[in-house]
C-alpha cells in the first residue's frame, strides 16, 4: 500500500483488514510519509518515507525498486478485497506486470479485451 496523509492510511488500514479475512499468510509493506498510529497486525510493516504528500507518484513509480519482495501486488489504499487475492501470485510467476480493467466501466472508455490474435 502507499498511504501517505492521515485520510489514505484510514483508507489502508480497512483495506489490509479486509485483505487479512482472506490472506493471512501474505506478507504486507505500507509506505507512508508519517508514522501509523496503532499496532500493525503480523505480517504487516511500514516504511516511513521522506516524501511530502504530493511526492507519492513517486513511489508508485518506484514500486519494483522499493519493494521488499520477490512479487508485488500493489493495492490502491481504498480496495476492498473480496475473496483470496493468491492466484494473482501464480501470475506474477508467468508475466511481469498484471493488470486488471477498471472494475466499473468509465465514460466514454471502452474497457473490452480484445481475443488475442496469436495461432
Amino acid at each position: 500500500y502507499i498511504a501517505f496523509g492521515e485520510l489514505y492510511i484510514i483508507q489502508a488500514l480497512q483495506s489490509l483488514k479486509s485483505l487479512r479475512m482472506h490472506n493471512n499468510e501474505i506478507p504486507v509493506q505500507i509506505f507512508s510519509n508519517q508514522n501509523i498510529p496503532i499496532p500493525l497486525p503480523d505480517k504487516t510493516r511500514c516504511c516511513i518515507l521522506g516524501l511530502k504528500a504530493s511526492e507519492n507518484r513517486f513511489v508508485k513509480t518506484s514500486l519494483p525498486r522499493l519493494s521488499p519482495f520477490e512479487k508485488t501486488l500493489y493495492l490502491d489504499s481504498d480496495t476492498l478485497i473480496q475473496d483470496d487475492v493468491g492466484e494473482i501470485f501464480d501470475l506474477l510467476g508467468r508475466a511481469k506486470f498484471v493488470a486488471r480493467p477498471e472494475p466499473r466501466p468509465l465514460p466514454n472508455f471502452d474497457c473490452t479485451i480484445p481475443k488475442s490474435t496469436t495461432q
